[in-house]
């Protein structure tokens, strides 16, 4: 055995040299007695650790992988590719000294917002404490901050974070202050204030480069803001350059679509600030785009199922549509209208039928089914406005534009409103059934997408008057506390800021009293459009008060320009419809209003139009999103609010 271990270690240790050899040396060694051998073995090892010590001692020393430097990082950075930039950042981070480390997550943070990354800004900044930091270290961390929360659809927490205008901060850092609260306050609707904000940020630029390039974000930012109400509330009297580029933008959004008056307006525009940095750069623009706008098509087909049990929503829509058509000056397009029968499918038939007729244009069809089947037998030669929307996912044909009133997108629209409000916590409160669940479920994705979520739900009878197991429930009170109407009892739980209800008028006068009731008067309630029957009943919607929804500007907003004569016309001509179907009514107005800014492609290079169904912009899927004005019942009359953080109160009333 320890003969078997000596020659073992040995060859181990010299045999590879010259195995021959070593063998003859080691011959002698058989005959030596094991207690000898032991001595020896023992010798041997610690003769060959000892060696091995000595020779790891005078090996030069292996050298250890250089990490990654901050100038790399900033390389990385200064040509664009910002995720490796970011990446690149945290792992210096992980090697700096302690005092370093806060500005190096910082500039990570910083890059992987340039590369759309939240996720991975948000893990930077988990590594720097706000305590920890003070100076102009805080103040890019608190700048940061704010634009994560932009990316994350939280513009009042972004205001928050941000030093007052007031403020004493480091010169290099006051363009982004600025540009940040610019997009704040654009996010939350505050136009008048984010036009100021910009055009402070361009007093602080030191280049005309840069100043130019604020100036084209600003009007960039106009194209797509509210121009009306609480939005630009004051704005005549703002400074001249404030007020010169509110003014602009009122006259492109007015105007874009009718040339003759468009050029009117930009000229007296011109004669009133002619030192505007908006005289030499868009007011050209303005002028050329627009008067490359080739206006209406010479004919337009209008599929409409006018028989059947669609018959009442497509003659709304229809009357909508000749409303539009007459109140327009100049000369008008010819008007086919060609009557689908959704039960016969005849959809795709009569679609071909209006191109082989000479249509440029063609709108319609209204049910969905029938929009599946023209999106289906559609080349994409012939521009198609649908008045409904293609399921699925499947890619529409180009120039297949989609528009109509979803209920999905009017929950939307109250999640991006409370959301804006600075309310995240919602209770929602829907009918039981199909429609209910959809608007559950859109109001859901869209909360959560604002950072925000639905906290509980429950569903109630609409074919019953009293909602009180719904009620009881969502507010999470005690059944037999609420059953002994005890109201100094009645305490609702507290882990949601608002309540979501998506009910009818007479459901909504139910629902709002008893919430009252069971003491849910702190909260505030958002409804869908739904809940106003789309003219005022005082005496009826009394019980509403404090209530908030959004809708469209024709319904809200009557008296405003580009509604007011349009409103007289379709009152006077449809009374009857206007006040069964005014929603559908106005859904046709747009329809005929909006084509010109679809075929001239204004609307799909980013500008908006500004319909009676609210500001309208074309989503990258080719559907026509709205954008709606928001109202409070008072005194059972539907009151505009301000637009979102434009000091609005966000309690109940």
């Amino acid at each position: 055995m320890l003969w078997d271990a000596f020659s073992a270690m040995v060859y181990k240790r010299f045999a590879p040299p010259g195995e021959r050899a070593l063998r003859r040396i080691m011959q002698p060694f058989r005959n030596v007695s094991s207690l000898r051998l032991g001595r020896l073995l023992l010798t041997l090892t610690l003769a060959s650790g000892l060696s091995a010590c000595a020779m790891n001692a005078l090996a030069p020393p292996q050298a250890q992988a250089p990490g990654p430097s901050a100038a790399q990082a900033q390389k990385a950075y200064a040509q664009g590719h910002y995720g490796q930039a970011a990446q690149l950042y945290l792992k210096v981070a992980q090697r700096a000294p302690a005092a370093q480390r806060p500005s190096l997550h910082i500039k990570a943070a910083q890059a992987a917002l340039k590369a759309n990354d939240a996720a991975l800004a948000r893990k930077a900044l988990a590594g720097v404490s706000a305590q920890a930091v003070s100076g102009s270290t805080r103040l890019r961390l608190d700048l940061v901050q704010a634009r994560l929360d932009l990316a994350e659809n939280q513009p009042h927490r972004a205001l928050q974070r941000l030093p007052g205008p007031g403020a004493r901060v480091p010169t290099a850092l006051v363009p982004q202050i600025w540009r940040t609260r610019a997009q704040a306050l654009f996010a939350l609707g505050r136009t008048l204030a984010a036009t100021r904000a910009l055009v402070q940020r361009g007093k602080a630029l030191q280049s005309p480069g840069a100043r130019r390039a604020n100036d084209k974000l600003l009007w960039q930012q106009l194209q797509k803001a509210p121009l009306t109400g609480g939005a630009v509330e004051g704005w005549r009297q703002a400074n001249p350059a404030v007020r010169g580029w509110i003014h602009l933008a009122r006259i492109s959004q007015n105007y874009y679509f009718q040339p003759q008056a468009l050029q009117s307006h930009l000229q007296a525009w011109l004669n009133r600030y002619p030192h505007h940095p908006a005289a030499a750069t868009v007011v050209p623009r303005l002028r050329r785009t627009a008067g490359g706008n080739k206006g209406y098509p010479q004919q337009i087909a209008l599929l409409l199922p006018l028989a059947g049990k669609l018959s009442a929503p497509a003659q709304a829509i229809r009357d909508g549509f000749l409303t539009a058509y007459y109140q327009q000056s100049g000369t008008r397009p010819s008007v086919r209208i060609y009557v689908t029968h959704p039960g016969k499918g005849d959809a795709a038939r009569l679609f071909h039928q209006a191109v082989s007729d000479g249509a440029n244009v063609v709108v319609g069809p209204l049910a969905a089914p029938a929009v599946q089947a023209v999106a289906g037998a559609d080349s994409g030669t012939t521009p198609v406005l649908a008045l409904n929307y293609l399921k699925g996912a499947d890619k529409p044909p180009s120039d297949f534009y989609q528009m109509g009133l979803s209920p999905g997108d009017e929950a939307r629209q109250v999640a991006r409103r409370a959301s804006a409000d600075g309310l995240h916590r919602a209770l929602a409160l829907v009918p039981a059934g199909h429609w209910g669940n959809r608007v559950l479920q859109a109001f859901r994705k869209a909360l959560s997408a604002q950072g925000g979520q639905v906290v509980d739900f429950a569903r109630y009878n609409p074919s019953q008057a009293d909602h009180s197991q719904s009620i009881i429930y969502l507010l999470g009170l005690n059944p037999k506390t609420a059953r002994h109407r005890d109201k100094a009892k009645l305490k609702p739980r507290t882990d949601a800021d608002f309540i979501f209800v998506a009910a009818t008028p007479k459901q909504g006068r139910l629902i709002r009293p008893e919430l009252r009731f069971y003491n849910a008067t702190g909260i505030p309630v958002y409804a869908t459009s739904s809940v106003y029957a789309g003219h005022p009943q005082p005496k009826k919607d009394v019980d509403m008060d404090g209530m908030r929804f959004c809708d469209m500007p024709w319904l809200l907003l009557p008296q405003a320009q580009g509604v007011a004569a349009l409103r007289r016309a379709a009152d006077n001509a449809w009374s009857d419809v206007q006040r069964r179907q005014p929603r559908l009514l106005a859904l046709g107005v747009d329809a005929y209003r909006v084509i010109p800014a679809l075929t001239s492609g204004a609307m799909a290079q980013g500008h908006t139009f500004p319909g009676v169904t609210g500001q309208l912009s074309l989503s990258p899927d080719q559907r026509i999103a709205r954008s709606l004005p928001c109202a409070r019942f008072h005194n059972g009359r539907p009151q505009p609010l301000q637009q979102a953080g434009a000091g609005s109160s966000s309690g109940s009333q």
